[in-house]
């Protein structure tokens, strides 16, 4: 079972990728893809609480179990002042 996993802004820069696939395992959590992407990714900067993640374009959680052929987007939140 694979996912596929897109990165955005400064998650792009430091993956030098716009997106990969993921093995899963069945009742692996997006939390799972999260330990696995920085284990492949050490340069990868990215705190669950520093990202909005979203699970085929909807909103989720670390919680969240994944499926197989779900599209993952952890998306930097942007600041300003």
């Amino acid at each position: 079972m694979f996912v596929s996993v897109q990165f955005h802004g400064p998650h792009r820069l430091m993956t030098k990728r716009d997106q990969v696939e993921v093995s899963i395992s069945e009742n692996d959590r997006v939390g799972d893809l999260f330990k696995h992407l920085q284990g492949r990714f050490p340069d990868l900067q990215m705190a669950a609480e520093d990202v909005t993640i979203t699970v085929n374009d909807a909103i989720s959680t670390v919680t969240h179990t994944l499926n197989p052929n779900d599209t993952v987007a952890f998306l930097p939140h942007i600041g300003g002042g």
